[in-house]
């Protein structure tokens, strides 16, 4: 589950994501019965292994970033010259909106192509349970976990000026200056790609119609003519 986390550990949040990280670590869930208590420091733990792995999954090559591959969700982060689309979204959204899009982007094998952005902490940063709890509920499907990329980079939102969710924005070209810092911060981008932005309730297919008209470009029309309802 928590490789949708680990992305922003080693290429988003910098100073803040680490002071995050250090309260899982230091993390003693209070209150809890004994077997939720284990079940939550359990997550804990996996989310603090799988950090240093997962950032062993990505390749830098002239100052762009590149996915390797591995056991994980294939997300490029829009750091290589090609197109990414990032869902902006929030925990006001309707579940049910959530595993909408999630279970989309998975049956279309978008998971390399799209990566899903909260602005930060579920109730803000200072208590992580509601966090874990909420992306949890989103990530489990019957029996398995979505394979959906998920960061916390209130840089992203910044960066676009988004103040309403779901948005989606399509960015094509991005070269940042220190791969280990956000997308989202303009004095990260060597090369700052050509962006668009979709806002509104609508299925991901209408979005991809919306930035195909506002952008002309082949990678998202392509994506309208076989997803947009019409």
């Amino acid at each position: 589950m928590w490789v949708v986390i680990l992305l922003v550990a080693s290429l988003s949040w910098a100073v803040s994501w680490e002071e995050f990280l250090q309260k899982f670590r230091e993390y003693k869930p209070p209150g809890l019965s004994e077997d939720r208590k284990k079940k939550l420091e359990e997550d804990v733990k996996r989310l603090q292994e799988n950090t240093q792995r997962f950032k062993g999954m990505f390749e830098v090559q002239e100052g762009q970033v590149r996915f390797k591959g591995g056991n994980g969700s294939g997300v490029n982060a829009g750091l290589s010259g090609g197109t990414v689309f990032y869902l902006l979204m929030s925990s006001s959204v309707p579940k049910s909106v959530w595993r909408r899009y999630a279970d989309f982007v998975e049956n279309a094998m978008l998971e390399d192509k799209v990566v899903f952005v909260l602005r930060g902490c579920v109730g803000g940063c200072t208590y992580i349970r509601p966090t874990l709890e909420f992306l949890q509920d989103i990530l489990k499907d019957g029996e398995r976990e979505r394979r959906i990329g998920i960061w916390i980079d209130p840089f992203i939102f910044r960066r676009f000026g988004v103040k309403e969710v779901p948005c989606l924005v399509m960015v094509k070209g991005d070269q940042l200056v220190d791969v280990g810092l956000s997308p989202g911060r303009l004095d990260n981008l060597k090369v700052r790609g050509k962006e668009w932005i979709s806002c509104g309730d609508w299925s991901l297919g209408w979005h991809f119609k919306q930035l195909c008209e506002k952008s002309k470009e082949e990678d998202v029309c392509s994506l309208a003519r076989k997803y947009a309802p019409y």
